[in-house]
């Protein structure tokens, strides 16, 4: 049989009965990005768990009787848990015993209990909902609020839509908390959530244009010697600058963290959260030339500015800058 989403996902269905109910729903729900929590406005097809009561009259020893892993009609992954908690069937039935007495001898093809379960879905993710909404630690998936509100305590704001958790960020609350926030922050945060080595340089030294209003022009403007004058258009200077190198990554990511990629979307989303958006920074990705596929015209390997690289090229590290500019 496939295994079927996240690791922590494949274990609650292989031995559900470890877990209790919130613990097994709450990894089931984070096991799918883009699942809609339970117990919310839906829509209900997009919910990546079923819950049902389980159809038994033994006595129970856990919260979580079995979880199935299978698939919607549209192929997402969906895990059906059954539980003794609440029902109108089973050993948590307010209702008399012979009701699960004739779902258990004469509903073979399941069709009346599917039917009844419609309303215990709901039910029981209502009953999640409630058990969760005191319990800051275990918040629905896609709905942190709780972290979200921390991390506003150190003086960032993740928009919702935000590729990174806030509760990723809280395990950094120590440094993210000093002000000014230094190259450590940057090197330290970004190395953890892309697990490859990250270095900081500060203070690069560039050329920068002079915007026009603040040329010297004689007679009219900016023109007092030692005060304002400036000779040429640009001014050499090192104090709006930084660098970010990144790796060495291997070549299958080295494309991502370029522009258009999704890594390096992320990069900016970091350094505009940890530097307020208020520097220029260079982005140095370093690619393990090894195991890079050789350049070929017509082959979709080696992009002329991206990923191209002439035969025989010394050293086994080649570094592509991308200069990004302020928010």
């Amino acid at each position: 049989m496939t295994e079927i989403g996240s690791s922590d996902a494949q274990r609650v269905a292989a031995d559900g009965a470890r877990h209790d109910f919130v613990q097994a729903v709450r990894l089931l729900e984070r096991a799918l990005d883009d699942a809609v929590p339970l117990g919310r406005q839906g829509p209900a097809e997009r919910e990546c768990v079923r819950l049902r009561p389980e159809l038994s009259l033994a006595f129970a020893t856990t919260e979580v009787s079995g979880v199935d892993a299978g698939r919607d009609s549209s192929g997402r992954p969906r895990w059906q848990l059954s539980t003794p908690l609440m029902g109108l069937y089973g050993t948590g039935s307010p209702l008399p015993a012979y009701l699960t007495e004739r779902l258990l001898a004469h509903d073979d093809d399941g069709l009346a209990r599917g039917v009844v379960d419609l309303i215990h879905h709901r039910l029981l993710s209502l009953l999640y909902r409630a058990l969760i909404v005191y319990r800051p630690a275990l918040p629905q998936a896609g709905h942190d609020d709780f972290a979200r509100r921390l991390v506003q305590l150190l003086g960032l704001h993740v928009p919702e839509r935000a590729r990174v958790r806030p509760e990723f960020l809280l395990a950094y609350a120590g440094i993210l908390s000093r002000q000014p926030r230094g190259a450590e922050a940057i090197e330290q945060v970004l190395a953890d959530w892309f697990k490859v080595p990250v270095t900081v340089e500060q203070c690069v030294a560039r050329w920068t244009a002079v915007p026009g209003d603040a040329l010297t022009r004689l007679g009219v403007a900016n023109a007092g010697l030692g005060s304002g004058a400036l000779l040429g258009a640009r001014v050499f200077e090192r104090a709006t600058t930084f660098a970010v190198a990144i790796g060495p990554v291997p070549h299958r990511d080295f494309i991502r963290y370029l522009p258009g990629g999704d890594l390096h979307d992320e990069v900016r989303e970091i350094v505009a959260l940890l530097d307020g958006g208020g520097f220029d920074y260079a982005c140095a990705v370093i690619v393990d030339t090894e195991g890079m596929p050789r350049q070929a015209l017509g082959a979709q390997a080696g992009a002329l500015g991206r990923d191209a690289r002439l035969a025989g090229s010394p050293g086994r590290y080649h570094t592509a800058r991308v200069m990004v500019a302020s928010a």
